[in-house]
């Protein structure tokens, strides 16, 4: 599936590519896979882009984590 990666920080205009990516995993218990036809990219995705957070960040991160999703497969229910 295509999606934006960063592979390096950087300023969000600069650094992201976009390329094939591997597939969801199928969902677990209490999982869903949402596929993400539009999504928007907003100051929390430059932020985390810029390397600005550190240790807590991982490369490459997706931007544009906030948007409109439709599920495509649930994983079994949780037990109560």
């Amino acid at each position: 599936m295509p999606a934006a990666v960063v592979d390096s920080p950087g300023r969000l205009a600069d650094v992201p590519a976009v390329r094939e990516v591997d597939g969801p995993e199928p969902p677990g218990a209490g999982e869903v896979v949402v596929r993400m036809p539009a999504s928007t990219v907003h100051l929390s995705d430059e932020v985390a882009v810029s390397g600005a957070y550190g240790t807590r960040a991982s490369f490459p991160p997706v931007p544009g984590f906030a948007g409109v999703g439709v599920i495509e497969a649930a994983g079994r229910a949780c037990p109560p």
